[in-house]
């Protein structure tokens, strides 16, 4: 079923109000869900609110919590997040990160005690939009294991995401926005909603055995890293997120035994002006994007395409056609709208 984004971040902004959250808060969650839902990022968005609102039952999330700046340099900021949800706390910290940059040329910010952070590409695109090369890295909440080591059946890591976002003159940025597993977590979400199965040699069952079922990885699976039989680069990159967003971010790691159920976050601004000119920086990158799109095509392919510019037509198409949603996740927005108590009559189908 389509449904306009604006109707359905009327609706996601209700049920946060209903779970207990002030309503500007509701309101950029409710956006920052519906962003990823517009750019085809279904993994990160309506598709996530059981999980906010288990989190927020259970007592893991405060929806009233506030990040707090516990420190400061010209360089680095350190944030703790005391449990909010990362789609808030993240933004403060890109706004930090970006003002530092401005006068330093480069910044970082680390977060810690935050819960799941939505869709990280959205804070690199944000970075980029001030002219600045974006980085995130993310490491998962400790009582989500949800990725073996290269050659183990046994979960040690979480998916471990990163995001990356470069500035283009006149159009969108180049985005990279990934997990270092074959498939995110939320991927499979969105297979098991859609009667889809999982993409070959990507997960586990609970027996160590290769599945496409994603009832099976939900049943204790873990996921596999990115890579196929070249896993250990998909590893090596998990294990340096881990460190960095981890250990840096002075979160717990996946091996301590006192679990702290929340992220790590490491993010980086680079502000381009203080490297080169942005005339000569944004010649260039036409440039390069020119040559890159010059190239002889294989066979089955149509263009050159690079990251995330099929997700910026998918936001171009979606804003006239309306969101596509699966009627699982659909279903399922309308069982928690009777469960909170919100009218869901105006998003009839």
């Amino acid at each position: 079923m389509r449904i306009q984004a604006s109707q359905l971040g009327q609706l996601a902004r209700q049920l946060f109000v209903a779970l207990g959250y002030e309503s500007a808060t509701a309101g950029k969650l409710a956006e920052h869900l519906v962003a990823a839902d517009l750019c085809g990022h279904h993994s990160h968005g309506v598709i996530r609110f059981p999980l906010y609102y288990q989190r927020v039952t259970q007592g893991c999330v405060d929806p009233l919590a506030s990040a707090e700046v516990e420190s400061v340099s010209p360089t680095l900021v350190r944030i703790n997040a005391h449990g909010q949800l990362g789609q808030i706390a993240c933004v403060q910290a890109a706004d930090l990160v970006i003002e530092k940059a401005q006068h330093a040329g480069v910044a970082t910010a680390v977060l810690y005690n935050i819960d799941h952070t939505g869709r990280l590409g959205t804070y690199v695109e944000q970075m980029a939009a001030a002219n600045m090369i974006g980085m995130v890295f993310c490491n998962g909440c400790v009582s989500f294991r949800g990725q073996a080591p290269y050659g183990g059946k046994e979960a040690r890591l979480s998916t471990n995401p990163m995001a990356f976002a470069a500035p283009l003159a006149g159009q969108a940025p180049i985005v990279l926005d990934m997990a270092t597993t074959a498939l995110s977590h939320g991927n499979i979400m969105v297979c098991r909603n859609t009667g889809r199965p999982i993409a070959p040699n990507c997960a586990l069952d609970q027996d160590g055995n290769v599945t496409l079922d994603p009832q099976a990885y939900f049943a204790g699976g873990t996921l596999l890293p990115l890579g196929g039989e070249q896993g250990y680069k998909g590893f090596g990159l998990s294990l340096m997120i881990e460190i960095m967003a981890g250990i840096l971010s002075q979160a717990r790691l996946h091996s301590q035994e006192t679990i702290q159920d929340h992220n790590g976050v490491l993010m980086l601004a680079l502000n381009v002006s203080h490297y080169l000119p942005l005339e000569a920086y944004f010649a260039q990158m036409t440039a390069m994007v020119d040559e890159l799109k010059s190239s002889a095509l294989r066979d089955g392919f149509d263009e050159i395409l690079l990251p995330g510019e099929r997700s910026s037509r998918m936001v171009q198409r979606q804003r006239k056609q309306g969101i596509e949603l699966d009627d699982k996740t659909w279903h399922t927005m309308e069982e928690y709208a009777h469960k909170l108590a919100v009218d869901f009559a105006p998003y009839q189908r």
